[in-house]
């Protein structure tokens, strides 16, 4: 499994960089209002149909949230996208018993009150404008590794 690091100037800086590439690009970032518990992790289960959702989602865990971030990602684009990491970006090495360990470290982390994890359940990336959005199968084994005390959040991402 490829894990995540850290690197506080990263960090710092890709997050700067976020927050300035949104604003430069879109008009207009707004989000719903919803209740968050502190003391609850917060499994969030997005749409992905662009490269600016991780993006957009990041941003926010920062406004909303202000839990660590996590997020479940291939290892293609693990590997192509370096900084992914330093944002707590985790992947597979491969399919089988490793996919089952990344699922499993998935669920630990939402045990920790202090994590946000971002799934993308499509898989991979999809029209926003399609009827329904399919989960590919492993929701149920990250929430089986779970002690089941968190919050999910369902987020639509709509340009």
């Amino acid at each position: 499994m490829y894990l995540p690091r850290k690197n506080a100037f990263i960090y710092n800086f890709y997050s700067w960089y976020i927050s300035y590439i949104i604003n430069r690009n879109f008009c207009a970032f707004t989000n719903n209002k919803i209740a968050v518990n502190p003391n609850e992790a917060v499994l969030l289960l997005a749409n992905r149909f662009s490269w600016w959702d991780g993006y957009m989602l990041f941003q926010l865990n920062k406004r909303i949230f202000k839990k660590k971030f996590h997020v479940l990602v291939t290892a293609g684009d693990y590997q192509k996208t370096g900084y992914l990491k330093y944002f707590g970006a985790f992947a597979p090495e491969a399919k089988g018993k490793d996919l089952l360990e990344t699922l499993t470290y998935a669920g630990q982390l939402l045990d920790d009150p202090q994590n946000l994890v971002l799934i993308f359940p499509q898989g991979k990336i999809r029209s926003m404008h399609v009827n329904q959005i399919a989960f590919e199968k492993g929701i149920m084994q990250v929430l089986n590794a779970s002690q089941k005390k968190f919050q999910t959040v369902f987020a639509v991402t709509l340009v």
